[in-house]
């Protein structure tokens, strides 16, 4: 897959973020949108559920261009950002427990890390 194909992707993730939309709004799954991206999540072992959330979908892609265009520097330094996220999800994490979609979200997003550690 070419970084053009995988931008468009990446671009619904900075549209959102340029409009203010937050990221956890609208986590529910949908239809499989990417074979590549998806033959990619079931690599990282994501859920069948997690591979069509939308988000997680465009978020693998920007983690797929990050890994081949950005330094080792960069990418240690973000992975850094989402360790520190993650330590903040979970001492705040009582307020998801019954969000179930949210819950897919972030652990899917931990799988997310882990592998481009």
């Amino acid at each position: 897959m070419t970084a053009n194909e995988l931008l468009k992707y990446a671009k619904n993730i900075r549209n959102a973020s340029a409009h203010s939309k937050p990221i956890i709004l609208s986590l529910d799954p949908r239809k499989q949108r990417n074979q590549f991206l998806a033959t990619l999540a079931k690599e990282i072992k994501f859920t069948e559920k997690q591979i069509r959330i939308k988000k997680l979908h465009d978020i693998l892609a920007i983690f797929k261009l990050h890994k081949i265009y950005c330094s080792q520097g960069v990418h240690d330094s973000k992975i850094e950002l989402f360790k520190e996220y993650f330590v903040r999800y979970d001492s705040n994490q009582h307020y998801y427990n019954d969000n179930l979609n949210i819950k897919r979200f972030f652990s899917g997003l931990r799988l997310l890390v882990d592998k481009f550690v």
